[in-house]
């Protein structure tokens, strides 16, 4: 019996041994901003998202209203970029961190990512209170992406001059 309640303790002990600890858990953060996989093509979305009235009776069947994320939105313009131009903005968003963020939440921009066809990411973007939306983020799917303001900075000047939000009532 004292035997065999000393191979049980040795046992467990040795599944306590440092090469047999778990693995801590990537975050959705990590996984999707940090550790994002190499892109060939960036879309960038300005949205602007449908007042109460429209919004009952959005159609989303139109190729310009978005109704899967955060609420429904109308796409206001739209660039694609591909090979270099792609990997400028993937850059740029892996240098992004976790920071304070507000609580407007009022998406101006929707990114997607993908590598060779494969979508790897749709995000909501929000400079105004600086956060994005994240897949697996629990809650709301909201995080903050402020936590270097010089990699911020150069994210936001980056996707606004790649695509500015257009101004109501001026042509493009």
């Amino acid at each position: 019996m004292k035997l065999l309640l000393a191979s049980i303790v040795l046992i467990s002990l040795g599944s306590l041994s440092p090469q047999n600890k778990p693995t801590p858990e990537v975050t959705p953060y990590e996984k999707y901003v940090m550790a994002l996989p190499a892109t060939d093509k960036v879309e960038i979305l300005a949205v602007r998202g449908l007042s109460g009235n429209e919004r009952k009776d959005v159609d989303c069947h139109r190729a310009d209203i978005i109704c899967k994320g955060f609420m429904p939105q109308q796409i206001v313009a739209a660039k694609t970029l591909t090979g270099a131009d792609a990997n400028r903005i993937s850059m740029r968003w892996r240098k992004l961190r976790r920071g304070n963020g507000a609580g407007c939440f009022a998406p101006a921009y929707i990114l997607r990512f993908y590598q060779k066809d494969e979508l790897l990411l749709v995000t909501d973007v929000c400079f105004h209170c600086c956060n994005i939306t994240l897949p697996g983020e629990g809650g709301d799917g909201i995080a903050s992406m402020c936590g270097n303001e010089s990699a911020i900075a150069d994210f936001k000047d980056f996707v606004m001059t790649t695509l500015p939000y257009p101004q109501p009532g001026r042509k493009p």
